[in-house]
């Protein structure tokens, strides 16, 4: 188990509200319904979990990270971009055109809540939302503007953080490679998560405090957000109070129930050259 400091209060964060989904809505009309008013200054985490292999074992790694040893509700975290609420920086494991963003991005991909539509891929929804005190950022700079700046600033600088190194890791855990054990175990963050808690760490905004390693990932932010609210009202965070935000568990034990590849073709058998006929 993961060496996690335990929270100052034995009560949870209660700014942390369920939100259910309503009838036939996908992720994107719920999360359309979860942005408040004030997101556009707010530093939005989306955090989803998944119903695929790959997904079922990362949020099975991270019972490492909770008390009771269960798998987690999370398998992706990405950041929401504040001008347009859909838009996402993230790092996933699997992204939807194939491209890892490496090595030319680090890593990192742009993408949109509208891969994540699906509710039976994707069952498990949250918003956790933080907002900075007034002029943490500077003045008259926008978080929008901050958070673009952050995340460039990150395409280049491998040397803050190596998120490359942590895909090589954890994509070996999720297929099953003999020598790649579980990488949270190792010290080896989730690269979704590396890149948020890095990016909001650069704008101010702690999403840990609890994690006594550098294993983070998507169970450890959940659980700060939840526990930890006392220090997001402490002076020692640049956050105005604590974390808001909503969430619908739409699969309360983690279960490989939808697979992409079940039904694919087997590849075609390759045809023999003319000097073997």
């Amino acid at each position: 188990m993961l060496k996690v400091h335990t929270a100052p209060t034995s009560t949870q964060e209660t700014l942390l509200k369920p939100q259910a989904r309503k009838r036939d809505e996908g992720n994107k009309a719920w999360l359309e319904r979860a942005m408040k008013k004030d997101s556009p200054e707010s530093g939005s985490l989306v955090l989803l979990g998944g119903a695929n292999l790959t997904h079922f074992r990362v949020r099975a790694a991270q019972s490492q990270v909770r008390r009771d040893l269960l798998p987690s509700f999370w398998s992706h975290i990405a950041i929401v971009h504040p001008d347009s609420m859909t838009a996402l920086y993230e790092s996933s494991l699997e992204p939807p055109d194939g491209n890892f963003g490496v090595p030319r991005w680090h890593g990192i991909q742009t993408g949109t809540i509208a891969t994540y539509d699906d509710p039976n891929r994707f069952p498990n929804i949250a918003l956790i939302q933080w907002r900075l005190k007034k002029g943490a950022l500077g003045e008259n700079v926008s978080f929008g503007a901050a958070l673009t700046d952050a995340v460039t600033r990150l395409y280049a600088d491998r040397g803050t953080v190596d998120i490359s190194a942590a895909l090589w890791s954890w994509l070996g855990y999720a297929w099953g490679i003999a020598d790649q054990t579980n990488p949270l175990l190792r010290g080896v963050g989730l690269p979704a998560a590396i890149m948020v808690e890095t990016v909001f760490s650069i704008l101010g905004i702690e999403l840990t405090p609890g994690l006594a390693s550098q294993s983070t990932c998507p169970e450890a932010i959940w659980q700060a957000a939840k526990w930890w609210g006392d220090f997001y009202d402490s002076e020692a965070t640049l956050t105005e109070g604590r974390p808001t935000g909503v969430f619908h568990i739409g699969q309360t034990a983690a279960a490989v129930t939808f697979e992409e590849n079940g039904t694919a073709k087997a590849p075609p058998t390759r045809k023999s050259s003319p000097r073997h006929k």
